[in-house]
C-alpha cells in the first residue's frame, strides 16, 4: 500500500481561508428571510384581529351600562374605534400573508412550466435530429417492412 502525505497547511493559512469564507458568506443574499416576514404577517394578523374584537366588546359593554352620552363617548372612542382599527389592520396583515402565498405558488408553477417547456423542446430537438423516430406514418427506408398480412375486419 502506498500512503499519500501532503504538506501540512499552516494554521495561519487555514485561519485566513476560514475568515475569507465567513466574510463572503455574510455578504450573500438569500431568500430564506422571506418566509419569516410572511409568517410575521400571519402571527400579527392573528393577534390584532382578536385584540380588536375584545376592545370592541369592552367598548360595547361600557356603553351599554350607561344612558348618558358624555359617559358613552370615551367607550366608543377607546373601545369601538380603536378595536375597529385593530381588526382592519389585522385583516390587512392576513391579506398580505395570503398575497405572499399566492406569489410563491405562481412562481413555483412558472418554474414547473419552464421545466416542462424545456423538456418538450429537448424532445423536439431529438425528434428533429432523428427522422426515424417521428412516427408520422411512413417507415424509414432503413427499417425492414413488415411481411405479416393484416386480417380484414371480416376475418379473412
Amino acid at each position: 500500500m502506498t500512503a499519500t502525505t501532503s504538506d501540512p497547511v499552516p494554521d495561519e493559512e487555514v485561519l485566513r481561508r476560514h475568515n475569507r469564507l465567513a466574510s463572503s458568506m455574510q455578504q450573500l443574499r438569500t431568500r430564506a428571510g422571506g418566509a419569516d416576514k410572511a409568517r410575521t404577517l400571519l402571527v400579527l394578523g392573528g393577534i390584532l384581529i382578536p385584540l380588536g374584537i375584545v376592545l370592541i366588546l369592552l367598548g360595547w359593554s361600557g356603553v351599554s351600562h350607561t344612558t348618558d352620552t358624555f359617559e358613552q363617548t370615551p367607550y366608543v372612542v377607546s373601545g369601538g374605534l380603536l378595536g375597529l382599527a385593530l381588526v382592519v389592520a389585522g385583516g390587512f396583515c392576513y391579506f398580505g400573508y395570503w398575497q405572499t402565498q399566492v406569489v410563491r405558488a405562481v412562481r413555483r408553477d412558472a418554474a414547473d412550466i419552464r421545466s416542462i417547456r424545456d423538456s418538450l423542446q429537448h424532445i423536439e430537438e431529438l425528434l428533429a435530429a432523428n427522422p426515424a423516430l417521428t412516427g408520422n406514418g411512413t417507415t424509414p427506408k432503413s427499417a425492414p417492412s413488415s411481411t405479416r398480412r393484416r386480417r380484414s375486419p371480416t376475418g379473412t
